[in-house]
């Protein structure tokens, strides 16, 4: 069982991590109220960000006015606007709601803390979110008795997309690798750049099983649409290796290690290969 604090903690990484789409904020708290039923979410989240003191079925109310709002605004920009911009837009300018808003200074600290654990080339997360995140993440599929999986993909012959058509091709190729798969993926799961062109994918409340049937959806994407860069089609390869928390490792040191391996394992299979780590008859259930 999770304590309020752990709870709170919780809420404030899933708003950190989805304040960039209103979208994403929706669903995001929607997810928070099926893990935490019996937690007043949205109470706390806006006396945290702005000392509006609210009853529960008040922030719910706001927070749908908030949304709706944003909704209107994307309309208008024909794009999805940030859930911080509609809600700043909101309570401040159009309502009057509050005039000196705690989230302003915790939106800019938050911008700068952004700027350490994003990859400034595909917007993706790089190697510093990972260890801060994993640690977190085993903790709270522990108290909620959940599996997650680990997905890690490299990208074959890369070396020689650089090196036969230059590395401005190669960087295009690296951003379009990330949104294929953020377009493959959900809102709540996280692609990192960990390194060059290897990446690994943190797939919340997945098994290996669902997370084996996201990896072929993700291979299928590339063998069915070459890539265009210039006048170039690219087909691209890649190698995939997946492992399930708590099976597979019980310590982040455990977890990449055997994510390496299955990494390995993959590769020497050849291109458009899945390695899955064995040995899943000790998880919790996966939801």
């Amino acid at each position: 069982m999770a304590t309020p604090s752990e709870i709170e903690n919780d809420i404030l990484v899933v708003f950190h991590d989805n304040v960039e789409d209103y979208l994403r904020m929706k669903s995001a708290v929607e997810m928070l109220y099926k893990t935490f039923p019996d937690f007043p979410v949205l109470k706390f989240l806006f006396f945290k960000i702005t000392r509006l003191t609210l009853s529960e079925s008040d922030a719910r109310r706001l927070f749908e006015n908030i949304i709706n709002h944003c909704s209107i605004i994307s309309a208008k920009l024909e794009k999805n606007i940030s859930y911080y911009v509609g809600m700043m837009d909101y309570i401040i300018e159009r309502n009057r709601i509050i005039l000196n808003p705690v989230f302003i200074d915790i939106y800019v600290a938050d911008q700068i803390e952004e700027k350490n654990f994003k990859d400034p080339l595909t917007n993706a997360y790089n190697r510093n979110y990972l260890d801060r995140v994993l640690k977190a993440e085993i903790n709270r599929s522990d108290r909620n008795h959940y599996n997650f999986t680990l997905m890690t993909i490299d990208i074959i012959k890369f070396s020689i997309i650089n090196n036969n058509y230059g590395y401005h091709v190669g960087n295009y190729v690296l951003i379009e690798v990330v949104d294929r798969v953020r377009r493959t993926i959900r809102t709540e799961d996280t692609i990192i750049r960990y390194m060059d062109d290897r990446f690994i994918l943190l797939l919340l409340r997945t098994g290996a099983d669902g997370a084996r049937v996201l990896a072929e959806r993700i291979l299928s994407s590339f063998l069915t649409d070459m890539i265009q860069v210039e006048n170039r089609l690219l087909n691209l390869a890649l190698t995939i290796g997946l492992i399930e928390y708590p099976t597979n490792g019980m310590t982040e040191e455990e977890l990449l290690s055997e994510l390496q391996r299955m990494r390995y394992k993959s590769k020497e299979s050849g291109p458009n290969t899945i390695a899955v780590a064995e040995g899943r008859q000790n998880g919790h259930s996966a939801g």
